[in-house]
């Protein structure tokens, strides 16, 4: 199929608002979830502690620098009444899970991730700490746009540049054959940076 009837804008249109509605798709998608407004971190011991705490987040200031030893759906009672209990370890914090050296842990991983969005999705969820504490609260149910890291963006942006580079060699040459497998390139590496955008951002599942 010939397109040299069109014109490049015509192309760059099109694209554009194509790309305008992947990054808006991705950003919806991170956002939509529940929020703690917790930055959790793993400890040199294996254990995952509250680093810091944002200004908008329904967890009391006083839990800086916990160490949360469980997640559960419900109060206080650790979800007992319908056993959506997680224990958290360091590995939960896994921002590449393609680190994880068998195939079994990184099963494991990801077993673990849906059982935690399990919960974080409870009307309210309870914090127990290392210190006997359970601290329950209501997630707020989006998570504001600037709590999204720098490095979110930044894989945003390697796969939106990428889009443009390609669209733009596309239009100056739609006949082209290797201008079309640029595009297809392009389009491959958006959709592994935006997925990775989204897991590597996430709170905690």
């Amino acid at each position: 199929m010939e397109y040299r009837d069109t014109p490049p804008i015509r192309f760059l249109g099109i694209g554009l608002v194509v790309l305008i509605l992947m990054v808006g798709l991705v950003t919806w998608i991170n956002l939509a979830r529940p929020w703690l407004g917790v930055r959790f971190e793993p400890t040199s011991a294996g254990a995952v502690e509250i680093a810091a705490i944002a200004r908008q987040s329904p967890l009391a200031r006083e839990a800086m620098g916990a160490t949360v030893v469980q997640i559960a759906a419900g109060g206080a009672t650790g979800g007992a009444a319908d056993g959506a209990s997680v224990p958290l370890i360091a590995t939960d914090l896994t921002d590449e899970p393609d680190k994880l050296i068998t195939y079994e842990a990184y099963n494991d991983f990801l077993a673990r991730q849906g059982r935690l969005a399990g919960v974080l999705a409870a009307p309210e969820v309870t914090l127990v700490l290392a210190d006997g504490r359970a601290l329950t609260v209501q997630p707020l149910p989006k998570r504001p746009l600037a709590d999204l890291p720098l490095g979110y963006w930044i894989q945003i942006g390697a796969g939106t540049i990428g889009i443009l580079v390609a669209g733009w060699v596309l239009a100056l040459r739609p006949n082209d054959l290797a201008a079309r497998y640029l595009m297809l390139t392009a389009v491959a590496l958006a959709l592994a940076a935006f997925t990775a955008a989204t897991y590597s951002s996430r709170e905690l599942a």
